[in-house]
């Protein structure tokens, strides 16, 4: 296991936290609920991230 940089991580997450955001956005029929957890998840372990609450450790 490494440990990834967390500059890389918090932009990932951001790209993806945009993503999701849009296709929430987009969802009037409201089949897009798991969409929003996996948003407020990502949100959560970025800020905890930006925060230096953790290392970032990746599988390989």
């Amino acid at each position: 296991m490494k440990t990834m940089d967390k500059n890389l991580f918090i932009k990932w997450a951001t790209k993806r936290m945009e993503f999701l955001k849009d296709r929430i956005d987009r969802d009037f029929g409201g089949g897009l609920v798991d969409d929003l957890g996996k948003f407020n998840e990502i949100k959560m372990i970025k800020e905890a991230a930006e925060r230096g609450e953790f290392d970032i450790k990746v599988w390989e």
